[in-house]
């Protein structure tokens, strides 16, 4: 039950942001497919028995949903309720996630009663990923889920719109993806946590937060499926008349079967 309420709230929630995001019901059901078929998605909520993983995982659209009302009032009648729902919103998620993290919070950054903060005897770097982790579909290895057949499809329809038509695509579209790169290059092993957090406490407190490095990839992921959606609907459109105009949907098909099927495996 658990498991289902927390699909609920992240599909809904990707339906918000993606409407909100490009103001189109095609953008939305794409981009909350793409979404809640990611493996890492499947990965917290039916390989891990850590829920409050998948209580952050899920309340990831709805941050970037309230976020985007607030820079873009404009799609609302009201701008100013949109702004203040944008606002109210993302103070509830603040409350709740220091409320409800209180004590995994306490304990990373004030240590335990023994003075050591969480993960101390576990280098975060072990966890990291190698390039080909990127890459799963099917299956895994020690937590690094890879990004899917649906993500890696939008991500080179939109390099291939990157190096054929650039001036086209919009700079909120390439800002995006140079964030997203820098999170996902956070997640690499060869990044020198270890040496990292033995700087100070300042810098072991900051590195022992993030836990494991797959949530670093977590986070390049979710903002991956911005331009991938954006690829996928315009190649649909342009390739519609096309024999390759199938493409997008089929991606996005292969990309049900493939969570289902990772799902039912774990």
């Amino acid at each position: 039950m658990t498991d289902f309420l927390l699909n609920v709230i992240i599909f809904s929630g990707a339906m918000f942001f993606f409407l909100s995001f490009f103001g189109k019901m095609r953008y939305a059901v794409y981009g909350a497919i793409l979404y809640i078929t990611l493996p890492y998605t499947v990965f917290l909520m039916y390989d891990i028995e850590e829920p409050e993983r998948g209580i952050l995982w899920a309340l990831i659209p709805w941050a970037l949903f309230f976020v985007t009302i607030i820079i873009r009032p404009e799609i609302y009648k009201n701008k100013s309720v949109a702004r203040l729902i944008g606002a109210l919103g993302i103070a509830l998620i603040i409350i709740f996630v220091c409320v409800y993290y209180r004590e995994y919070i306490a304990f990373v950054l004030y240590g335990g009663a023994d003075g050591e903060s969480f993960g101390a005897d576990n280098p975060i770097g072990n966890d990291g990923y190698y390039f080909a982790d990127f890459f799963t579909r099917f299956a895994y290895i020690n937590k690094r889920p890879g990004m899917g057949i649906g993500l890696e499809a939008g991500l080179i329809l939109f390099i291939y719109y990157l190096l054929t038509d650039g001036k086209s695509i919009g700079r909120i579209y390439k800002c995006i993806s140079v964030i997203a790169i820098i999170f996902v290059f956070l997640s690499f092993r060869y990044i020198p946590y270890d040496r990292i957090e033995s700087i100070n406490g300042v810098t072991y407190r900051i590195v022992r937060l993030m836990e494991y490095p797959n949530v670093m990839f977590s986070k390049g992921c979710a903002l991956l499926t911005i331009p991938a959606v954006y690829s996928l609907v315009r190649f649909e459109k342009e390739k519609k008349e096309s024999v390759w105009g199938f493409i997008p949907g089929l991606s996005l098909g292969l990309s049900i079967f493939m969570a289902l099927y990772l799902r039912f495996q774990l």
